[in-house]
């Protein structure tokens, strides 16, 4: 999960998680961009990859970065 669409939402969920007992690391595009530097198409909001209908969930509602790798 990703700070970067709707950090308030995001902390409160963070928080959710923590009171639970449960650890949970939100980060921004660029801390997990640092991971992908060499990857095509790179890291992309996950409803963005392969839309399966016309009216996809917003990024601030989906929240979440998606990204493959491979070594060559």
């Amino acid at each position: 999960m990703t700070t970067g669409f709707a950090e308030a939402e995001i902390a409160k969920l963070v928080a959710t998680y923590a009171a639970a007992s449960i650890p949970a690391q939100a980060r921004s595009r660029e801390e997990i961009a640092r991971f992908f530097t060499d990857s095509d198409p790179g890291i992309q909001p996950c409803q963005r990859w392969r839309p399966t209908d016309n009216d996809p969930p917003t990024d601030a509602a989906v929240s979440c970065y998606g990204a493959i790798a491979r070594r060559p």
